[in-house]
């Protein structure tokens, strides 16, 4: 190597406009960490939604036309008792009238429709 005299820097002393790029390189590699975190972020709340949404099931049990509540509780306490001798179903429970009006609130609103409708029972499983 006779006489060559190389560097790895560049030449940023010599340009009068190249003082901004430390700055730009610098607030891209902070753009990069931010979207690096974001995404780390997101796939955790994926997998989290991913494991609760697969991990459910609701049952409905249809009400008959014309039969009492008597025998629509018949109806549900069988189907519970079925889910819970069910290999792999960990719990069963009923969703009470009360929740399902807070479900249906926001498409029937506050008004007396869900006591004139047929709704299904729902179990939990």
């Amino acid at each position: 190597m006779l006489g060559l005299n190389r560097t790895a820097a560049l030449p940023l002393a010599r340009d009068a406009t190249s003082r901004f790029l430390p700055w730009l390189v610098g607030f891209m590699v902070f753009l990069a960490a931010l979207a690096l975190a974001g995404t780390l972020r997101l796939h955790t709340l994926i997998n989290t939604w991913t494991a609760e949404a697969a991990g459910t099931l609701t049952v409905q049990v249809l009400p008959e036309q014309g039969a009492t509540t008597g025998v629509a509780d018949e109806r549900v306490k069988t189907v519970l008792k079925a889910l819970r001798k069910t290999p792999g179903v960990t719990g069963a429970s009923e969703v009470s009238r009360r929740r399902m009006q807070k479900l249906l609130d926001p498409w029937l609103g506050g008004s007396g429709l869900m006591q004139d409708l047929p709704l299904p029972r729902l179990i939990d499983a």
